[in-house]
């Protein structure tokens, strides 16, 4: 089964007894990621129209997530999305250093992206990891076939890889103890499944972030990149 490898590792976790942490944010870290959805940072009209239709469609699930469990902080509709590809992740300096080769690998992106053409996205289960991050995750053969081109094409290193398709909905707000995890657990064996739209995806977005979690994009950056378009 597709995933399974996510299910175990949570499973192990709370077969462990242990308090969950919370994820610690690292602003020392520079992200650049195609991504759709982040309607906080609106570049194309009818590319944010059709993920807005699409998360929508999510909001009343997550709104009574938060409601059953506190100590889950869900991330914010303008915030929420899917990261395609990450194509780089590490410190500012490394950054500086390689800012006008990543140009190139993103003006490659774009090349292959308009070649390919839309994407279509099928999001079903909701999954708690390891980490007590909650994702939703999906299926997509164009989305596949997209990365295997991008990763054929352009050397971006394996660490940064993608083999999921997912969009984050929310992280541990504070420490928790394993049985409160347990019941949320539970709650989305039960509930976990959902029935969605297909999401196409017309035109993503690169994004450059300055933390690790990805919650503060730098703008002027952001704006570069998306010019390639």
């Amino acid at each position: 089964m597709r995933y399974a490898f996510i299910k175990n590792a949570t499973f192990k976790k709370l077969e462990k007894g242990s308090k969950w942490l919370k994820q610690i944010n690292d602003d020392s870290i520079i992200d650049i990621s195609l991504n759709v959805g982040q309607l906080g940072i609106p570049f194309y009209k009818d590319a944010d129209n059709e993920f807005f239709d699409f998360i929508n469609s999510i909001d009343d699930y997550c709104h009574a997530l938060a409601a059953l469990f506190p100590f889950i902080s869900i991330e914010p509709q303008e915030r929420l999305h899917s990261t395609l590809l990450t194509i780089f992740n590490d410190t500012r300096p490394i950054f500086d250093s390689k800012k006008s080769e990543l140009v190139l690998f993103c003006r490659k992106i774009v090349n292959i992206y308009n070649k390919i053409g839309a994407l279509k996205i099928k999001f079903k289960d909701v999954l708690l990891t390891s980490n007590g991050t909650l994702i939703l995750i999906g299926e997509s053969s164009t989305l596949m076939t997209f990365r295997k081109e991008v990763y054929d094409t352009i050397a971006i290193p394996q660490e940064l890889h993608k083999n999921i398709i997912h969009i984050t909905l929310g992280r541990l707000l504070v420490d928790t103890a394993n049985d409160n995890m347990l019941d949320l657990y539970d709650y989305l064996l039960m509930n976990g499944q959902l029935d969605l739209p297909e999401l196409l995806v017309s035109k993503p977005k690169f994004v450059v972030c300055n933390d690790s979690l990805a919650t503060k994009h730098e703008t002027p950056l952001t704006t570069h990149f998306n010019k390639l378009w």
